[in-house]
């Protein structure tokens, strides 16, 4: 690691990283809350696809796929309101976790879907 100082024209990898938090944020929404649903939602419907998670299954098995919509909705919010309590640049690991894990877990269905 450099532990130099920076100079005023320099920019960081982190300092840039907090320029897109906006942008990860958007990220984790499309992939982690809509991508994943949209993704499990569509797989329920093939016969050979399965629910893999315990808590999203017992969800869907008793209420549907709708009942996955407040489930996601609590994880993003209180992702949120930890991202609004942790000081930067500490917090970006949250949308940028969320971001990814979401871009994961989309693929990891658009797969199983495709292959089924």
């Amino acid at each position: 690691m450099n532990d130099r100082p920076t100079t005023a024209g320099e920019r960081t990898a982190v300092s840039r990283l907090t320029e897109l938090s906006s942008h990860l944020w958007v990220g984790a929404v499309v992939f982690y809350a809509l991508g994943d649903l949209l993704t499990t939602g569509y797989g329920l419907t093939i016969a050979q696809v399965a629910e893999r998670g315990p808590l999203t299954l017992l969800l869907y098995r008793r209420f549907g796929l709708l009942a996955l919509i407040p489930l996601k909705t609590a994880v993003m919010l209180a992702a949120y309101l930890c991202f609004l309590l942790l000081p930067d640049p500490h917090n970006l690991g949250i949308p940028l976790g969320l971001a990814a894990v979401g871009v994961f877990v989309t693929l990891w269905n658009a797969l199983v879907i495709l292959s089924a």
